[in-house]
């Protein structure tokens, strides 16, 4: 199988689980936390999967990249990807005016949750594309 597609396959199912899923789940325990409604609906869990599986899926593409740089230690790279992914994305959301910077506790705490979960993302896309690229030893 193509190197570049395992790549993007390890940061589609890692974004998936760990930017949609775990991001959405993490969204509402901190509007729980600050007593926030809660706005969870079957709508906004797809997309925060979808979402994720894109994002992932570009950081796979670019974790592919950055694998040659950190041959040797892959971690390294998956973290990299994961500050990078979290610059672009609030970037993003900032240019899309979707996110207004104002250092509330809640908007510092959610940010800080967020780079954790990019950090995490990063390392268990670049441990699952190991993975897949090392061959199996029988």
């Amino acid at each position: 199988m193509n190197r570049s597609l395992l790549f993007v396959t390890a940061g589609a199912l890692s974004g998936a689980l760990i930017l949609g899923i775990a991001g959405r789940a993490a969204t509402a325990s901190l509007a729980h936390l600050y007593s926030f409604p809660l706005n969870l609906s079957l709508k906004g869990v797809i997309e925060a999967v979808i979402l994720g599986t894109v994002v992932g899926g570009l950081g796979g593409l670019l974790l592919n990249v950055l694998q040659r740089v950190w041959s040797r230690h892959p971690i390294w790279g998956g973290m990299t990807v994961g500050v990078i992914l979290f610059g672009c994305t609030t970037l993003f959301f900032l240019i899309l005016g979707r996110f207004v910077f104002d250092l509330s506790l809640l908007q510092s705490s959610t940010l800080a949750v967020a780079f954790f979960l990019f950090l995490v993302y990063g390392i268990t896309a670049a441990a699952l594309s190991v993975r897949l690229i090392t061959p199996r030893r029988n």
